[in-house]
């Protein structure tokens, strides 16, 4: 039980975490005219769970039907590995 909780203790700080990091970069981008949010092509596989971009700019999402990466800001999405 208690490897359980751990593994849904991370997961939640892991999610706290990309919300939080969300928000700061709406409210900045918002303030600065810069960054908005848009709808994109997908991913399609359900809810976005996480969010990460790589060093080379790749976008990679975590949804309840697996994860996705997209190589030109969000415009297609490859499944990478599905549930």
């Amino acid at each position: 039980m208690k490897r359980l909780t751990n593994h849904w203790s991370k997961i939640f700080v892991v999610t706290m975490v990309t919300v939080l990091v969300a928000a700061t970069l709406h409210i900045e981008g918002f303030s600065q005219g810069v960054i908005t949010w848009e709808p994109t092509n997908g991913p399609w596989g359900g809810h976005v769970r996480a969010l990460t971009v790589n060093a080379g700019g790749d976008i990679f999402a975590g949804t309840n039907g697996g994860v996705f990466r997209s190589t030109d800001d969000g415009d297609s999405w490859t499944a990478i590995h599905t549930a």
